[in-house]
């Protein structure tokens, strides 16, 4: 969490346009980085709802772990 506040303090100075970016596959990328920790605790991780299809984002403004 503190990783994206950073990273979102950061991109305050930069910002740009925001362009169109495939929500569900950043979904899928997060939770796919997550499982491995969470089954460690024996917690599953799923999703779950209605495609969100693209939203409009800045570049850059994914958080990397």
């Amino acid at each position: 969490m503190v990783h994206g506040l950073l990273a979102l303090a950061r991109l305050e100075n930069t910002a740009t346009t925001p362009e169109p970016v495939d929500a569900d596959a950043v979904l899928a990328e997060r939770a796919a980085m997550w499982e491995p920790l969470a089954a460690e605790q024996y917690v599953t991780i799923t999703v779950s709802g209605p495609a969100a299809g693209p939203v409009w984002a800045i570049p850059g403004a994914r958080v990397r772990s």
